[in-house]
């Protein structure tokens, strides 16, 4: 989660790297599909985005599912259930050491 100016500015999901606490990717959860068709309304993701150097982000929908490209940043639109599923599989891949338990 990352908020600013005086609480006006937020996005719902910051992603940090391992190397530098820097932004990695960000999510924008939104639990309807209204806002898909105007894009420049994530103005607070984009200018995230341009701060933190990330050329995408990820914004969740009720079921649909695009690409818009707003200020040279690519919104990634995608349904709740598909992002859930992508997440469950990154954060399970032993890989990456989201989910590791102790072998017994």
């Amino acid at each position: 989660y990352a908020r600013w100016k005086g609480g006006k500015g937020e996005v719902d999901l910051v992603v940090l790297d391992k190397e530098g606490g820097k932004p990695h990717f960000c999510v924008e959860v939104k639990w309807s599909d209204r806002k898909i068709d105007e894009p420049h309304r994530f103005s607070n993701l984009i200018e995230f985005c341009q701060r933190n150097n990330l050329d995408t982000a990820t914004v969740t929908t009720k079921t649909r599912s695009s690409s818009k490209t707003v200020n040279q940043v690519r919104l990634r639109f995608l349904s709740s259930a598909k992002a859930c599923y992508s997440i469950g599989v990154f954060a399970s891949d032993k890989r990456k050491g989201l989910l590791n338990t102790p072998s017994t």
